[in-house]
């Protein structure tokens, strides 16, 4: 699959582009607050993704990695605090 098939779409030009710059070894990794739509039509869940690269000894790539945690609680909290 890819990232696209299950995230916001107002999310994906950043993070391809976040991608493509540590793919181009123009940085070394990214961290991105990213919203993933619920399939229920509820409010989008909230994530904060950190992506790195893995290269061997000779620098050539050999995976991507990406973490997730989710963050929606926090995000709503602070949303709530600030818009009410």
């Amino acid at each position: 699959m890819h990232f696209r098939d299950f995230s916001h779409p107002d999310d994906d030009e950043l993070r391809l582009q976040l991608f493509e710059e540590m793919v181009a070894g123009r940085r070394d990794s990214y961290q991105l607050e990213v919203r993933y739509p619920r399939r229920n039509g509820q409010s989008d869940r909230w994530a904060r993704l950190t992506a790195f690269l893995v290269r061997n000894a000779q620098g050539e790539l050999e995976c991507s990695i990406g973490m997730m945690e989710d963050i929606t609680g926090r995000k709503h909290a602070f949303l709530k605090k600030f818009l009410t």
